[in-house]
């Protein structure tokens, strides 16, 4: 299994070996195993936590870039407003109500 240490920016999907296509809350790691669009497991070992974004991708040990790729987020239609699902939110998609707060 092949070990990303390292993070590239501002890279382009044609230029990836391969991609990995990830959701919101996935692109926030240090340490993981992941499995590539291709089907490729790697090993991602970072030295900090990072935010990933699509056009960033992982440079593996023997030089090839496996691209992220950012997966729609789950979210909840309420009127023309969309919210991200959450869960503090109501079963019919609106927002928990919001506490007065007093300053003393």
């Amino acid at each position: 299994m092949h070990l990303a240490q390292h993070i590239e920016t501002h890279i382009h999907t044609g230029d990836a070996a391969d991609t990995v296509t990830l959701d919101y809350e996935a692109r926030f790691l240090r340490r993981k195993r992941l499995v590539s669009d291709g089907g490729e497991p790697f090993l991602v070992e970072l030295a900090e936590t990072q935010s990933l974004n699509q056009g960033e991708g992982f440079r593996l040990d023997d030089g090839r870039i496996i691209a992220v790729m950012r997966r729609p987020s789950r979210c909840l239609r309420c009127g023309t407003t969309i919210w991200p699902a959450s869960p503090g939110m109501s079963a019919t998609g609106t927002p928990p109500a919001r506490l007065p707060t007093t300053i003393s």
